[in-house]
């Protein structure tokens, strides 16, 4: 059911309240409730079994292409409004900065900004080169020990750098998601590719 159809069912009830006292209008409304959570239901069914048809697929040609999170999972964060988008994040991201600059986002200069954005690019190698020592063997001294430790720490690393760059973007006053999709779909455009942002 669309929105459309919820306004349209709630008139309905409005208007069968006020035409008839008798009828009871929350019966209905859980009626149309449990339809909804019936037609939920089947769409996390579906996407469950496309779920799993393409995690074995994956399995038979000896490619990894399990998700860390499901689809209905990302269905189910989706209807919560917990889906992650660029601007989510970069909302909750100035908002959260504002507890360690009070004076806002310009007590740090451009300058500062890049240099912390650097810094945390900089983990990300750092974990790379932890990553080629396991996988070499040759000797590591740090804490990270296995290669999954190393990829763990690549994607944190890779997360902060990812916050540090919206960061550096507000504090130059760009809108980084503008230059993102407009970047993408050039090189898109230049190589004769359809992908579009």
């Amino acid at each position: 059911m669309n929105s459309g159809q919820l306004i349209d069912a709630l008139n309905q009830a409005d208007q069968d309240w006020n035409s008839n006292p008798d009828r009871n209008p929350t019966q209905n409304a859980v009626a149309w409730i449990q339809g909804m959570v019936d037609e939920v239901q089947q769409a996390q069914d579906m996407c469950t079994d496309l779920t799993d048809i393409i995690g074995r697929l994956g399995r038979t040609l000896g490619v990894d292409v399990e998700p860390h999170q499901t689809h209905t999972e990302r269905l189910m964060d989706a209807a919560k409004g917990r889906l992650l988008t660029f601007a989510r994040m970069s909302a909750i991201n100035a908002e959260r900065c504002l507890r360690w600059h009070e004076g806002g986002i310009e007590e740090w200069s451009i300058s500062d900004w890049g240099v912390a954005f650097a810094g945390e690019a900089g983990e990300v190698c750092d974990a790379i080169k932890k990553l080629m020592r396991i996988r070499t063997g040759v000797e590591n001294k740090s804490a990270i020990k296995t290669e999954d430790d190393a990829m763990a720490a690549i994607g944190t690393e890779l997360a902060d750098t990812i916050l540090y760059a919206d960061l550096l973007a507000r504090r130059c006053g760009i809108n980084l998601e503008h230059y993102i999709k407009h970047k993408f779909n050039e090189v898109s455009k230049k190589y004769g590719f359809p992908e579009r942002l």
